[in-house]
């Protein structure tokens, strides 16, 4: 036993390293958040988010600050204007939502079919959504090049595009669950809720970057190969 001790105490072991990278994902998210208040600037507080965890995830080297808003301010006037988009959808996604949710307590039968279609159209659309900051943040190009590479990997990545808002849906919800009952043990969990949802999150789309680069690669190879 004793012997496992020195192993432990190394700061490069995976204990220590996905301490470390939480500490950092504390901090994104108090800036997140501070950089969010004024609503507007979501879309923009989102992309630099997603700038600073895709390098935390690869090991590259950042510096939280300098990193966050500058990503902020190169990507501000794509991110607000698509933003705004999303939150008026968002909206009504919600107001549907609650819509059918009465209609089912109310009708049942037919209420609960058409709240269930209701449930699957607005998965269907968060599949589609959730991965805007993250392709925003990875890729330069202009609001419809990024629509178009958004849609492009959420029909070719159905699995994954559903994991990501299941993942959204468990986190903020286990959120909403602490604030509302108050589980002292979890008292802590909201300071981490957003970027820990946009932690999570950047593994799986950079599963799905990762292999796009690879096709690069393997045809850039290819075409060099010809000449």
């Amino acid at each position: 036993m004793f012997d496992q001790i020195p192993g432990f105490l190394n700061i490069r072991n995976s204990f220590f390293e996905f301490m470390r990278k939480m500490m950092w994902v504390f901090f994104l998210n108090l800036i997140f958040i501070v950089t969010s208040l004024p609503i507007i600037t979501m879309g923009a507080s989102t992309t630099a988010m997603y700038s600073v965890l895709q390098k935390l995830i690869n090991e590259r080297e950042f510096r939280l600050f300098k990193d966050y808003f500058s990503s902020f301010k190169r990507n501000f006037v794509k991110s607000t204007l698509i933003w705004l988009v999303c939150a008026v959808i968002i909206l009504i996604c919600g107001i549907d939502l609650l819509f059918f949710i009465n209609l089912a307590v109310k009708q049942g039968g037919i209420g609960i079919v058409l709240l269930v279609a209701s449930i699957l159209i607005i998965i269907a659309i968060f599949m589609v959504l959730l991965p805007i900051a993250p392709v925003l943040a990875e890729f330069e190009g202009s609001i419809s090049d990024t629509m178009t590479v958004v849609f492009f990997m959420v029909k070719r990545n159905i699995r994954k595009s559903f994991m990501a808002v299941v993942s959204t849906t468990l986190i903020i919800g286990f959120t909403l669950y602490i604030i509302l009952y108050g589980e002292l043990i979890f008292i802590y969990f909201p300071l981490l809720t957003f970027a820990l949802n946009g932690f999570v999150l950047s593994y799986i789309y950079d599963s799905i970057f990762r292999k796009y680069y690879k096709e690069d690669e393997e045809l850039e190879e290819y075409d060099g190969s010809e000449e």
